[in-house]
């Protein structure tokens, strides 16, 4: 009997080039890009059409190893989607960096339309 213990992956905006597997999907998955926000529905993981303009995805990828085949199909995820890491990118200083200065900005919006949001609550009251 095997025992499957699941890994945390730590790392958080992994660099381009890395190969995995998702969560609840079959396909391998290449990382081309970070911090997208999608125009329009997106597909999601579960097969469903999602309206998520307001949404920011950690990871743009495609299939692997078929490559970005069009501009039209892409695979946005979350960090919290990846299940297995079957190669890790190139990694260097400049993308260690770049990674650290990603997760910063963003934590930086969030924290921003947060407050928005709660102004705009206690606005309304």
């Amino acid at each position: 009997m095997e025992n499957k213990k699941e890994e945390k992956i730590e790392e958080k905006y992994l660099p381009i080039g890395t190969v995995l597997k998702l969560k609840n999907a079959e396909a391998t998955v290449m990382i081309t890009g970070y911090a997208i926000k999608p125009k329009g529905k997106v597909m999601g993981l579960n097969g469903e059409i999602e309206n998520n303009e307001n949404t920011c995805f950690d990871y743009i990828g495609c299939l692997y190893p078929e490559g970005i085949v069009s501009t039209d199909v892409n695979m946005l995820f979350n960090h919290e989607d990846i299940e297995k890491i079957y190669f890790m990118g190139y990694q260097t200083e400049n993308q260690k960096g770049y990674s650290r200065f990603i997760k910063a900005t963003l934590e930086k919006m969030k924290k921003e339309k947060e407050t928005k949001e709660n102004k705009e609550k206690e606005n309304q009251q």
